[in-house]
């Protein structure tokens, strides 16, 4: 089941396109998307520079490296906020974000609430679904 700003159920599943020639760039966030990692780190680990590396995935996905880790960021916010385990300030840090107020900047954007909001819609959601 994949998330949408209407949907608060999120399961894991992979955000990123069939792309092999992208591959090893999925793979890389896939497995680092945690540790803060930026453009400049992704291009490094691939041997391109930042701008080449840019115009490579743009014109092949439509969309930036940095707007593919944010997705996948966000991908793993709402995983961890479906539990009570972590409060939002260790998500972000978990996810690579040093300053909470960011994350939530950036979580608002991508799902039209803040982190707080969310939990809570999905609790709601996940009580009268018996989940």
């Amino acid at each position: 089941m994949s998330a949408t700003k209407n949907s608060v159920i999120v399961q894991e599943a992979s955000i990123f396109p069939n792309a092999p020639e992208l591959k090893a760039m999925f793979e890389f966030i896939e497995a680092h998307y945690h540790e803060g990692i930026s453009l400049c780190d992704v291009a490094q680990v691939l041997g391109y520079s930042p701008a080449y590396l840019t115009n490579r995935v743009a014109k092949q996905t439509g969309e930036t490296v940095n707007n593919w880790i944010v997705k996948r960021r966000m991908l793993g916010a709402q995983l961890l906020l479906q539990n009570h385990e972590q409060n939002v300030e260790q998500i972000a840090k978990a996810l690579g974000y040093q300053d909470v107020s960011y994350f939530s900047r950036q979580f608002r954007l991508h799902h039209g609430l803040p982190p707080h909001t969310w939990r809570k819609q999905y609790h709601a959601l996940a009580s009268k679904v018996g989940i």
